[in-house]
């Protein structure tokens, strides 16, 4: 303010604020318009009906062997069951166990709920590719409750079966072009399930063979 005359200039921070703002509310408005929406909220509802029907599940049959049987020993961790290899699973319940212990199923079967969801979202993004948006929600759909097979997303010794097929689709979608990542996934899910060898010939034939890199990795791969 002018200390003689009493005027003083008009403030233009305020005008400059809310030009920022503005800028910063048209580039979310940019962002959310790019955001795919419908797998997000059919996901979404998805998740809330598995909750609702996982309310009164806890720890039962295959649970137990990992929870009373195995340790993070070599053997605990390599020893098979039902001649599968589990060791993924292993680890991640005795990581359970270790901070949240067992007062709650929730953490595990949460586990198996976030790769449900994965494994669905895999699925809308391959259905895209070679076909339409509308196919794509559709197999997400089927893929959300599995019919018959239902029961064992709601099973947190399943984490392994559904996080083979995470991984397997993982691969098979990356390995064009990051071979090293798809190899990556292929190891977790040769750890976690035999059902893995099923996955990894897809994957060879889905285009990791057109690379160099891919001579040595299907002597390994391949083998199962």
């Amino acid at each position: 303010m002018d200390r003689v005359s009493g005027w003083s200039e008009p403030d233009a921070r305020p005008e400059k604020a809310s030009m920022e703002g503005s800028g910063l509310s048209a580039d979310l408005r940019r962002r959310l318009e790019t955001i795919d929406w419908p797998p997000i909220l059919l996901a979404l509802l998805a998740l809330v009906l598995l909750v609702w029907l996982g309310r009164d599940m806890t720890f039962y049959h295959d649970d137990w062997a990992l929870i009373l049987k195995r340790d993070l020993s070599i053997n605990g961790i390599l020893a098979p069951h039902n001649e599968h290899l589990i060791a993924t699973l292993v680890v991640l319940y005795r990581v359970l166990i270790a901070t949240v212990g067992l007062g709650s199923y929730w953490p595990y079967l949460g586990v198996t709920f976030a790769l449900h969801l994965a494994v669905a979202g895999l699925v809308y993004i391959i259905v895209k590719r070679e076909a339409s948006a509308g196919w794509a929600l559709g197999a997400m759909a089927v893929m959300l409750v599995l019919g018959s097979g239902g029961d064992d997303i709601l099973w947190a010794f399943q984490s392994a079966s559904v996080g083979v097929v995470a991984a397997g689709i993982g691969a098979i979608l990356v390995a064009p072009r990051r071979p090293g990542l798809a190899a990556a996934l292929l190891t977790i899910a040769m750890a976690t399930s035999g059902r893995a060898c099923r996955a990894s010939r897809i994957t060879w034939r889905s285009g990791y063979r057109r690379r160099p890199q891919a001579r040595s990795a299907r002597r390994i791969f391949s083998s199962g």
